[in-house]
């Protein structure tokens, strides 16, 4: 049995979510699409400010697409931060046990059990760095565990690692 007991901090649990959010097939899709609106409207922003047919509303264009690709990620964890300050700094520890049937979770004075057959993948974030197991189902849509490698103590990782292969669930590397 593994168990894992931290205290979360709000940095990093912003920047898990963020990372999670980002993961998504369809918000990496919106954020392709608009990367490339903003390159095409810089450049078109730029082709007109060498003519000089340059107005104010053009240079505007051009700080916004700026702003997109400079300020975006940081936006976005300050945003994410503040919506969930009250819940993270508030709570006592979180603590997680681990065995080979079940994950149980105790947060915010609520017990939760997933089954390891509910799991179909888990994310590994090198950067962050740490496990994110994704919950299953509709009402559970945009929750996670985040598992940090550095509460792991001793064979703990390489145990939870034996759970995970056993179970055939599938390992995605993050960003």
């Amino acid at each position: 049995m593994i168990t894992i007991h931290y205290q979360p901090d709000l940095e990093q649990m912003a920047r898990v979510a963020s990372a999670f959010v980002e993961s998504r097939p369809v918000i990496k899709i919106a954020v392709f699409l608009t990367n490339i609106a903003m390159i095409l409207m810089f450049a078109l922003a730029s082709v007109l400010l060498l003519s000089g047919n340059l107005y104010l509303k053009d240079l505007s264009v051009i700080v916004f697409a700026i702003l997109w690709f400079y300020f975006r990620h940081k936006l976005q964890i300050k945003i994410i931060k503040h919506r969930i300050a009250k819940r993270i700094l508030n709570c006592s520890p979180w603590l997680y046990t681990i065995d080979a049937f079940q994950i149980k979770e105790k947060k915010y004075d609520i017990n939760f059990a997933l089954s390891w057959k509910h799991i179909r993948k888990i994310y590994i974030y090198h950067k962050l760095p740490g496990y994110l197991i994704p919950l299953p189902g509709l009402k559970q849509a945009g929750k996670f565990i985040w598992l940090p490698f550095f509460e792991f103590k001793g064979q703990d990782l390489d145990n939870f690692m034996n759970i995970v292969q056993t179970k055939r669930i599938k390992i995605i590397n993050g960003k």
